[in-house]
């Protein structure tokens, strides 16, 4: 268990009101779907669906809990709700909710001392009236951007949940100084780390573990998994798995490097 604090960056990064410390769980409920194969451990951008959701309650303890087609999620939750003040109740096919919704979220439940906030799905309870049946449903918070609940349920859904999600990794690099000339042709995992000033052209693919340091140049139709490009190389045309590139390297065109875990 965490204790929620909402701390003075917290109430500025989120415009939050409610300085107060608050003991909160989060349950995240993986829900099944004979459409999707994998369902909620679908990979999605480096991560399997159900860890973006979770993701976005990295604040506080979260548990995974199976919630089959008929189950009621509100009789569901009951056995699992501890000695905390609230709980955060969130569905594993909503891969889009951000963090920033969530703490919003909670910071409007608690500032008007709700017992129970409807979320477009999912919902925040105040944790011991609920277990005590002693709950008065509240409306949904009206601030709350829907694109944040789009539920995944089909390959239409996903591909456009996966959009989503790569825009905005995309837009994270470019507020870090990355240098993008082509984001439509440029595909980065989730985990991928790229420095400053790193310039890549078209057609990239950058995956898994991999860090980009600072002068970089990535030219055209790389794949890059489980790499680190040390600083001001270079690489064109090429296939890298699992090495290291050496500052000022120049590697391509039509190489293929690669280097199983073991011969590390």
């Amino acid at each position: 268990m965490n204790d929620f604090i909402l701390s003075p960056e917290l109430l500025t990064e989120f415009e939050l009101e409610t300085p107060k410390n608050y003991n909160v769980k989060a349950i995240v409920l993986l829900v099944e779907n004979n459409r999707l194969k994998d369902g909620y451990s679908l990979p999605m951008l480096g991560k399997e669906m159900k860890d973006w959701v979770r993701d976005s309650v990295n604040h506080f303890d979260c548990s995974f809990i199976n919630l089959n087609e008929k189950d009621n999620p509100v009789e569901i939750v009951k056995p699992f709700i501890g000695e905390e003040d609230y709980t955060i109740v969130l569905f594993s096919d909503t891969p889009l909710v951000k963090s920033s919704t969530i703490l919003e979220t909670l910071d409007y439940a608690t500032t008007k001392n709700l017992d129970f906030c409807k979320l477009p799905k999912g919902f925040i309870v105040a944790s011991q009236n609920f277990k005590a049946g002693k709950i008065e449903f509240s409306a949904e918070p009206n601030f709350i951007d829907k694109e944040d609940f789009f539920v995944v349920f089909d390959s239409l859904t996903l591909a456009n949940a996966k959009n989503v999600l790569k825009n905005r990794i995309i837009e994270k690099h470019l507020k870090n100084k990355v240098i993008l000339n082509d984001i439509n042709s440029t595909f980065i995992d989730c985990q991928v780390e790229i420095e400053p000033f790193v310039e890549i052209f078209s057609n990239n693919v950058l995956k898994g573990n991999t860090v980009v340091c600072e002068g970089v140049k990535l030219k055209e139709n790389n794949v890059i998994e489980n790499s680190i490009i040390k600083n001001n190389a270079e690489v064109f045309y090429s296939v890298l798995n699992n090495v290291e590139v050496e500052e000022n390297a120049k590697i391509g065109p039509f190489a293929v490097l690669q280097q199983n875990e073991g011969d590390k």
